[in-house]
């Protein structure tokens, strides 16, 4: 395995053993841990910053688990980067830049779509989904728009009771079992993410953002 891959895998280990639930990360929770790799942030102070954020989640939020991207906890984590480059024992990060005012009109066609949506859990899903996208710093609107849909997806998950998410897994597990020959350990991993999130949509009825918003008009539903 490689120096990366090890990279991955461990972080990847730890956060899931941390929920205690969960398949995978997302593919863009891996580009995340890559950015992790790639500043030369030790796997050590990754893993404790987790670990310290997961622990302050818990004293704020009870019982209820942990949020299923790593990206609740990038701050946490450049926050111990920062500390441990500075030798300082507290850093003040800037907090995001708004997102650029090119997606004003996804975030009304966002907004429209939660306020029209009857459903509580779906609801929650696409209003995590606006925040995202409204503090978010990715670079492209493509980037923005995939990255709300992995938000929505995971707060929708997270909704889930264990019998529904087992009914899901089970449904991933029957359409990548004839795949799996193909792809390799990486390629697996990103290939049950995507079927994850296109099971989650399409039994729970769950728009995604990247396909409706990049189209002209509102998104209509029929319940």
């Amino acid at each position: 395995m490689s120096g990366a891959s090890e990279y991955l895998a461990t972080v990847e280990r730890f956060y899931l053993v941390l929920r205690r639930q969960g398949l995978t990360l997302s593919a863009h929770d891996i580009r995340l841990v890559e950015t992790w790799e790639a500043a030369q942030i030790p796997i050590n102070t990754v893993c404790k910053a987790l670990l310290d954020g997961a622990e302050q989640f818990k004293a704020v939020n009870g019982g209820q688990r942990l949020p299923m991207t790593l990206h609740y906890f990038a701050d946490q984590v450049e926050r111990a980067a920062h500390a441990l480059k500075s030798d300082a024992i507290e850093s003040n990060p800037e907090p995001p830049e708004p997102i650029e005012s090119n997606l004003s009109e996804e975030l009304t066609e966002l907004a429209w779509i939660g306020r029209s949506e009857s459903c509580p859990r779906r609801r929650n899903a696409y209003r995590a989904a606006w925040r995202s996208l409204k503090t978010g710093n990715d670079n492209t609107r493509s980037e923005a728009l995939m990255a709300a849909d992995t938000v929505a997806v995971d707060c929708f998950w997270d909704s889930l009771n264990t019998q529904e998410q087992a009914q899901v897994i089970q449904s991933v597990e029957q359409m990548i079992l004839p795949e799996l020959p193909g792809l390799g350990t990486r390629g697996t991993r990103l290939r049950r993410r995507a079927l994850l999130e296109d099971e989650i949509c399409r039994q729970f009825d769950l728009v995604r953002l990247s396909d409706s918003l990049a189209k002209s008009g509102r998104v209509t539903r029929q319940d």
